[in-house]
């Protein structure tokens, strides 16, 4: 259980990654 609970933690960050870093890429790339 704890295993399941880590791997979906894990899986959760990377989506706020990949949001956070399209987000991020906005005003990256109008610089």
């Amino acid at each position: 259980a704890l295993l399941k609970c880590m791997s979906c933690a894990v899986d959760q960050s990377h989506i706020i990654r990949d949001r956070y870093a399209k987000v991020a890429e906005i005003p990256f790339n109008s610089t």
